[in-house]
């Protein structure tokens, strides 16, 4: 197996499933063990770095020579420098046949972490009886920064939720997904205040179930940067299915895959692709996107080789009596909706989101295992490790 850093192999050897890959990048990222929550303040402080646009971990030499040990397709693919995007030569991609394929996240953290912030922002400021501590608190979350809609302050906001707390919770969703920065919610490179006063115990105290969400936010923090919660994927497919983050769960994924492996028509398997993907140019989408999805598709026999290769096993149902895969496990239900591309709503912020966080958190960790067992395998048969 040629075109393969010896010294990335010897890391992969080495490191942990769980290694977060982010630590490629920059070692200044590493854990503080003596600070509250030091997974979730180093997941911020990465995402406030406006160097870290120049690097995905996704499309690291790391993870994309993990892509090549561990998925039998891309064996003989050649790996090479991204050639757009691409300053400090960080970005990789692999090249098998006439086909290119990168990274993606299987399950964003930023977009459903955005989301709990601002419900739980709401709820400490409702159970809030004294002016006072409603301005104090209205400053401190000001401060976060967050998009909050044109021309609304958060106070406007919440005044308006109070009046229409649906109306409110669907506005939060929609803004909930798109393209932001979690600016000062960490003031300096201590792990400043603004964080550790809104998730004060106190204030975890206050809301039912939020100290268990945080907690598992946290073990999901050290989680999404590891091989686990990453798969290779065909060229445009990662930034065309994020929706701005609405789609990047794995049960959409999966749903989408499902439904085109168990199509027989042709427009029927385009229909089930073109669900996941989000473009202005309609044209363009199915050009680029569902045709290379073809192409990806094309090297596993159905929907049961699918899951195998790819080590999804955890994120799908097994049918006992045809002792095959069968459909992906929906992580949620929001008013007896199953989540899907056809119904987006997020979890409820209470125990539906602790088992949601839950259900990640040990699918990403029994993923990554899979993936790490079966790239040792191809090392040490292969002799790369020598």
């Amino acid at each position: 197996m040629d075109n393969i850093s010896k010294e990335i192999v010897n890391r992969i050897m080495d490191n942990s499933y769980n290694y977060n890959i982010n630590n490629e990048y920059n070692k200044e990222f590493a854990l503080n063990k003596e600070i509250r929550y030091p997974n979730l303040k180093a997941y911020i402080k990465s995402n406030m770095d406006s160097s870290s646009n120049e690097y995905d971990c996704d499309v690291s030499e790391y993870s994309i020579t993990y892509y090549k040990l561990a998925w039998d397709f891309l064996e003989d693919g050649y790996i090479s420098n991204q050639q757009n995007y691409n300053k400090n030569n960080s970005k990789k991609e692999i090249k098998i046949s006439a086909t290119t394929f990168r990274g993606d996240t299987l399950n964003t953290m930023k977009s459903p972490f955005k989301y709990y912030i601002i419900m739980f922002c709401y709820e400490i400021y409702k159970s809030s009886q004294k002016n006072e501590d409603r301005k104090h608190l209205l400053t401190t979350f000001d401060n976060i920064k967050l998009c909050w809609g044109k021309d609304k302050t958060i106070d406007e906001l919440f005044n308006e939720a109070a009046k229409d707390e649906q109306k409110f919770h669907d506005f939060v969703e929609s803004i909930g997904m798109m393209r932001y920065k979690i600016e000062k919610l960490i003031e300096n490179s201590n792990c400043g205040t603004i964080f550790d006063e809104i998730f004060s115990e106190k204030n975890l105290e206050k809301i039912q179930y939020s100290k268990e969400i945080i907690d598992q936010f946290e073990i999901f923090a050290s989680l999404s940067a590891t091989i686990g919660n990453q798969f290779p994927c065909p060229l445009y497919f990662n930034s065309e299915r994020s929706n701005y983050g609405k789609h990047e769960y794995p049960d959409l994924l999966l749903e989408a895959i499902y439904n085109y492996y168990n199509s027989s028509e042709i427009n029927e398997k385009r229909s089930a692709l073109a669900k996941l993907f989000i473009s202005k140019n309609i044209e363009a989408t199915e050009e680029k996107s569902i045709n290379h999805c073809y192409n990806w598709l094309s090297y596993f026999k159905d929907w049961n080789s699918f899951v195998v290769k790819n080590f999804f096993q955890d994120f799908v149902e097994y049918d006992n009596i045809k002792k095959c895969f069968g459909r992906p496990k929906v992580l949620w239900e929001v008013n007896n909706k199953e989540h899907s591309l056809d119904n987006l709503n997020l979890p409820e912020t209470g125990k539906q989101f602790i088992e949601y966080l839950k259900s990640i958190n040990t699918g990403i960790i029994k993923r990554g295992e899979r993936i790490k067992e079966k790239a040792i395998l191809r090392i040490k048969k292969l002799n790369l490790n020598q």
